[in-house]
Formats: structure tokens, C-alpha cells, sequence
């Protein structure tokens, strides 16, 4: 039995009709006589027919050909599609569901790329004008920098790690006036309030918390030190008496009776150190 050609050569036949070579140019382009011709405009792509010429859709002064999709002006990329309705094709192929209109894009809402005079960026957060060094790299952005200023993206990574809403942790700082919840002094410059947390909730390590054990906003030191004291509350309540002269320190000897007090202090030594002494050895 004599195999089946491809009815426009002689080569195998593959589907369609049509061997591997015309049926890939059918699937990929939607014409198997098209021919992959360089563009005579640039000379390096593969043209396409646009009257006598063949040009491709990159080359200035070439009308695009737009979707065959009713009322999609896209440009082309595949099966006479454009990329939207071509990955719909694909998805909706055999299911019997026709194409739908694509969603409308957001083309840069918040003016993300822009400058002022300056060359300053505006962070969309904070809506101040920044320098471009406040920003961190962020490579899916059309400038390559985050939308967001640095200050602006830890405070989201912050009530994000304490399910917050957006402005929580703002809205917490104002609440407590920028003061830390224990000692009342505002935060070491450069250094800002950290979110306290009951850790027998949520322990350490985890990710993200459950966002009801949030207990405040603390500076560096009191959170340091509610740690050390194992945030336990009879631990906490025997220091502070401790600290107060309370009955915990009464078997202590008193800091004045300490013979050790009053007595001066022993000059320092002169001499040498003796690893050094052979270097005045004669």
C-alpha cells in the first residue's frame, strides 16, 4: 500500500493533509504556503507579505495586522490571534467555548517610570518625590526599580508578617504617639518601633502570624529585653522588685556596708608588659 504525500509535495504526509513542513507553517502562521523569506526591510527577520514587499512587523512604515478577532486591534503573534486570544485558544480548545474580549490593560495607573526636574521618583505609597537611590531593584518593573521606597516596602513586609491591613502599622505608630509601648521614649534614630508579638501564639520562626496575637509597638531595647526575660510574668515581677530594693535583695549585703566601698583605687601599674620586656633587654 503506497503511502500518503502531502498534497501540495511529495514528502510524507504528517495531519491535514499536509507533510511536517506545511502543516507546522499551517499551525504556526495559518498559511502552509507561506514562505519564511528574509524582510527586505531589515534583512534579518522573517517577512511578511504587505503588497510586492515583504517586511516584517517590526520595520518602521509597515501596517500591523490586527487581530481577526471582532472589535481586538492587538497586533498578530499567532493563527491570525493576538497573544491573548491565541493562549485562550489553546486553553479553550476541545471544550467548545468561544473567545471572549480581553480584559482592558492598566497601562502604568500610578506613573510608575516617571522623574520630576530633579530626576526624583515618587513612591506610590507615600506619594513623596524620592531619590532613586531610596528604591530597591526590582527587575519585573518598566524602570527596574520598585514602585515602592524602601521605607514604604518594609513597613508592607511588616503588616504583611502580622496580617495588618495597608496603613497598620501606621495608624499603630500614631496610636502610641511614636513612643514605645513600655519604656515611652520614641525609637533610637535610624531605628524604628518593632511589632511585639505573644510568641506562645505564634513562636519564632514562623513566617507569617495570626494577627490577633499583636500586642503593640516596642523600640529595639524593651523588645530585646522582654525576650530575655522569656516574656514570662512572674520572671518580670521578681525583677522589678529586685530592681527596687524589694525583699528579693534583702539577704544581699547592703551597698554601703560593703567594706569595698570608699577605698581608693589602685594606680595602674607602670611597668612593662612582660611579653615586651625583651625589646629593652641590653
Amino acid at each position: 500500500m503506497a503511502k500518503a504525500t502531502c498534497v501540495l509535495c511529495a514528502d510524507p504526509h504528517v495531519a491535514l493533509g499536509l507533510c511536517y513542513t506545511h502543516y507546522w507553517r499551517y499551525r504556526a502562521i495559518g498559511d502552509p504556503l507561506w514562505e519564511e523569506d528574509l524582510c527586505s526591510g531589515c534583512g534579518k527577520r522573517r517577512g511578511l507579505r504587505n503588497g510586492e514587499l515583504l517586511r516584517c512587523r517590526f520595520c518602521p512604515g509597515v501596517a500591523r495586522e490586527e487581530c481577526t478577532f471582532g472589535g481586538c486591534s492587538e497586533p498578530v503573534r499567532w493563527n491570525r490571534l493576538c497573544n491573548g486570544h491565541a493562549q485562550q485558544f489553546r486553553k479553550r480548545k476541545g471544550s467548545g467555548r468561544p473567545l471572549e474580549p480581553l480584559r482592558p490593560r492598566r497601562r502604568n495607573p500610578s506613573g510608575v517610570g516617571t522623574r520630576d526636574i530633579a530626576g526624583r521618583k515618587r513612591c506610590v505609597t507615600c506619594e513623596q518625590w524620592k531619590s532613586e537611590s531610596e528604591f530597591s531593584r526590582q527587575a519585573l518593573v518598566s524602570d527596574g526599580l520598585d514602585p515602592r521606597c524602601r521605607t514604604c516596602a518594609n513597613r508592607r513586609e511588616v503588616e504583611l508578617k502580622y496580617k495588618m491591613p495597608e496603613g497598620g502599622y501606621v495608624a499603630m505608630v500614631a496610636a502610641q504617639n511614636g513612643r514605645c509601648a513600655i519604656c515611652a521614649s520614641p525609637p533610637a534614630q535610624g531605628a524604628g518601633l518593632v511589632v511585639d508579638h505573644d510568641h506562645s501564639c505564634c513562636p519564632y520562626g514562623v513566617r507569617r502570624t495570626c494577627g490577633r496575637c499583636v500586642r503593640g509597638l516596642l523600640c529595639g531595647a524593651c523588645n530585646s529585653a522582654l525576650g530575655m526575660l522569656r516574656e514570662d510574668v512572674a520572671m518580670i515581677a521578681r525583677a522589678s522588685v529586685y530592681v527596687s530594693g524589694g525583699p528579693a535583695t534583702k539577704t544581699q549585703t547592703s551597698r554601703e556596708s560593703c567594706p569595698g566601698v570608699g577605698r581608693p583605687t589602685k594606680a595602674p601599674s607602670s611597668r612593662r608588659p612582660l611579653e615586651h620586656a625583651h625589646q629593652w633587654d641590653r
